[in-house]
């Protein structure tokens, strides 16, 4: 008989069933304190030269924060389908509303 089936055909004893307990255990109270400690949410940053933006990509969408020269390149860019991002642009004075 193959090792692999004399395997499966041991039973589980009680070092197993303790064994199977405790990883129980650790999975039950780790999972409410890795919550716990976990940023919740992210929020666009605040920063005075900086803007943020989600667009869409290959992969899937993504929120991209530009700051400075590149806030400037950006808000020219993008401000013209985005609403929120034109409002942004606007109190930094890097694109004037037409």
């Amino acid at each position: 008989m193959p090792a692999e089936s004399e395997r499966l055909q041991r039973r589980i004893t009680g070092r197993d069933r303790w064994f199977l307990a405790l990883l129980a255990l650790l999975a039950l109270a780790g999972t409410p304190g890795a919550v716990l400690l976990l940023e919740h949410g992210s929020h666009p940053s605040t920063d005075g030269r900086c803007v943020t933006t989600m667009r869409a990509s290959i992969t899937g969408g993504g929120t991209y924060k530009y700051c400075g020269a590149n806030a400037v390149a950006a808000c020219r860019q993008f401000a013209s389908d985005d609403k929120a991002l034109a409002a942004r642009c606007e109190k930094l004075g890097s694109i004037r509303r037409r």
